[in-house]
């Protein structure tokens, strides 16, 4: 080593140490919550993290992330738009069975939801037919809900279709 390296290595030591302690912000997706972890855009890895304050993250959501030194803190989420953090739809056959109403259950796709979604439901009724049908949902949870299709102007026995939609807006 020559003279002039041996002589600028504290410097060059100190330097990047106050790199490491640097603070820079970066955007990135929770890739577990428990623990939770993090994958910095443009990284491979995951790396664990700490929600700010207890910041409630769900995986897959869209974070910023300070990095200070080897520390990650979650500071904001990205979900500035109030879009969904889950959601899923789809459409149940729902036959009658010559009273008034009858059920069908639903299967959400696994692990999707972290808590019981809002669950809409309507019925799809043929133009020209008349009758007064009320869709609903009914013992919603994470794994999946039941649906109800009502006749209101009496008893039916054919098949309907039940459109439903669930939506879960905070992780």
């Amino acid at each position: 080593m020559s003279l002039l390296s041996e002589k600028l290595a504290p410097l060059w030591s100190a330097i990047n140490r106050l790199q490491a302690r640097q603070m820079s912000i970066f955007p990135a997706t929770v890739t577990s919550v428990d623990p939770v972890r993090i994958r910095i855009d443009g990284e491979s890895r995951s790396l664990a993290a700490t929600p700010d304050n207890g910041l409630p993250v769900g995986t897959g959501e869209r974070v910023r992330v300070i990095r200070y030194g080897t520390t990650h803190l979650i500071a904001a989420r990205m979900n500035v738009r109030r879009q969904a953090f889950a959601q899923a739809a789809g459409a149940a056959t729902i036959t009658g069975g010559g009273t008034d109403r009858s059920s069908a259950g639903v299967t959400f796709p696994t692990g999707l939801f972290t808590a019981p979604p809002l669950v809409f439901a309507d019925v799809e009724i043929n133009p020209g037919s008349n009758p007064v049908m009320i869709a609903n949902a009914y013992n919603i949870g994470t794994a999946g809900c039941s649906l109800r299709l009502v006749r209101a102007d009496g008893n039916y026995s054919s098949s309907y279709t039940v459109r439903w939609h669930a939506i879960q807006m905070e992780a």
